[in-house]
């Protein structure tokens, strides 16, 4: 069931970014990148990257609604490494290691998956030591746009919306 619902949200992330106006501001550098993302922005920059098929590695959370996430991001074209600082932290840690060795770009939510809101862990800029990789931070913005009433207040924007990437 848990794999229906992530294909689901999947597609409905797919169709909302074909019809989304996107700008970016900045690059990513060449090369392996640990792209460093607050939670509440994961959403659209996941139809963002996945409507470009950007290739990316994520890091998705072993816990229940973990499943459902790694469904989706899988469906988007993302590779996906399971793990969080709670499950499986070490085993994720290495995965995405040996990822960013081969020249990968892994994206990090910077302030995991239960907050505080904004609050960067230093999980992406140690990750980016650890691989001799570049930290890139992005910042997503979007009008018009939801936010949902959950612990990051989760940005979705809207069929047609402007959505704009800073890359720094």
């Amino acid at each position: 069931m848990r794999i229906f619902v992530g294909r689901a949200v999947a597609v409905i992330v797919a169709l909302l970014a074909r019809t989304w106006r996107v700008r970016f501001s900045g690059a990513l550098p060449p090369g392996a990148a640990v792209v460093r993302v607050w939670h509440e922005d994961l959403l659209a920059l996941a139809g963002v990257a996945g409507a470009r098929r950007l290739p990316l590695a994520v890091l998705v959370s072993r816990s229940v609604d973990g499943q459902w996430a790694a469904s989706a991001a899988r469906a988007l074209g993302f590779a996906v490494v399971r793990g969080s600082s709670s499950r499986g932290a070490l085993p994720a840690l290495r995965a995405l290691r040996r990822r960013l060795l081969g020249g990968a770009r892994v994206v990090l939510a910077a302030d995991g998956p239960r907050g505080p809101r904004r609050v960067e862990a230093p999980g992406a800029a140690t990750l980016a030591r650890l691989g001799g990789a570049s930290l890139v931070a992005v910042e997503v913005s979007a009008r018009p746009a939801v936010r949902l009433p959950t612990w990051d207040r989760h940005l979705v924007p809207l069929p047609f919306a402007r959505v704009s990437v800073t890359l720094s």
